[in-house]
């Protein structure tokens, strides 16, 4: 899963009709130029081996924020497989992107090895052509799928499918032509190039080294997290959790909790003592004493932090979790 981009392979492709319009102007003057108005194709992505619609997403921004390069041309819509991960995740995952993981299918071999090497079987398979066939009925149009790692082989099955039973995204259209594009992406991405950043930042009107990394809970809602080592309490670590001002409201105290595995840690908050955010009408900030859960892990272990009435679960990736201890 990681290294730079390998390849990109595209099967026939047909560009359908929610590509260009032509504006219609006066007829009376059919010799004036007329501008074509175009649409953003809608680009189904589908993720890698007990990853997440989550993770794809922050992979292809590690890889040149590639979404933001081509949305004038593309709209990304991220699914999760309809399958947990059935097994353990790969350490090249878990290390950097917390859950939770989903797989497309999990192969298991059978029966006795013959000359070929194992059977195996292909569990959840149909599951999950089933419910990529729902999602582009229900939440279509779509113009293509992007596919990476084993959601391009996926992709692969999906075009062959279409081609020899007719079924799926790319079952022929009324032409007889695919009625959809593919792109399949293997080897795509150094997972080293997601991490958070410390950097010098202004809090309390003072520049501190602090680690900044923004992160979605479970309802897809962004917080900036900010790690920093706070001159008001004794240079103890310091967790600012922000929200969008005007779209929340976080009251105090309210602690924050911390699970990992079966360790459940509670973070007292300590907003009301920093008079920047004490007296900041907009509530949408909350700072919690970190030191406690620091000195209390020895390893770089994703974490799944919950603040009661404002976010349920917010997953916070190994990566982040080591900028924090570099800080301690």
């Amino acid at each position: 899963m990681c290294g730079a981009l390998a390849s990109v392979a595209r099967v026939p492709v047909r560009f359908p009709h929610r590509g260009a319009r032509v504006k219609r102007g006066n007829p009376l003057r059919a010799t004036e130029a007329q501008a074509p108005e175009t649409m953003k194709l809608r680009v189904l992505a589908l993720h890698s081996f007990r990853t997440s619609g989550s993770i794809f997403s922050d992979q292809l921004e590690a890889l040149g924020n590639w979404p933001n390069a081509i949305g004038d041309l593309c709209e990304f819509v991220y699914v999760d497989a309809p399958h947990p991960a059935s097994g353990e995740v790969p350490k090249d995952v878990a290390s950097f992107f917390a859950g939770p993981y989903f797989e497309w299918w999990n192969a298991t071999s059978f029966g006795v090895e013959g000359k070929e090497g194992k059977v195996l079987q292909y569990e959840g398979l149909e599951r999950s052509t089933e419910f990529v066939e729902d999602v582009w009925r229900t939440n279509g149009p779509f113009d293509g799928i992007v596919g990476f790692s084993q959601g391009a082989t996926f992709t692969g099955l999906l075009a062959a499918m279409g081609k020899v039973e007719g079924r799926g995204p790319f079952a022929p259209g009324e032409t007889g032509e695919p009625g959809a594009f593919a792109i399949l992406i293997s080897l795509a991405f150094n997972p080293l190039k997601v991490f958070a950043e410390i950097a010098e930042t202004e809090i309390n009107g003072e520049l501190i080294n602090a680690s900044s990394e923004f992160l979605r809970d479970l309802d897809f809602e962004t917080w900036q997290l900010v790690a920093y080592k706070s001159p008001f309490f004794e240079d103890k670590l310091i967790l600012r959790v922000i929200g969008y001002p005007g779209n929340l409201r976080i009251d105090h105290p309210t602690n924050l909790q911390v699970d990992s595995g079966r360790k459940q840690w509670l973070l007292n908050d300590k907003t009301l003592l920093n008079v920047e955010l004490a007296n900041d009408g907009r509530q949408a900030a909350a700072e919690f004493d970190l030191n406690e859960l620091m000195n209390s892990i020895d390893k770089n272990r994703p974490l799944r932090l919950s603040l009661s009435g404002v976010f349920s679960e917010l997953p916070v990736p190994p990566f982040v979790v080591k900028e924090w201890r570099s800080l301690d």
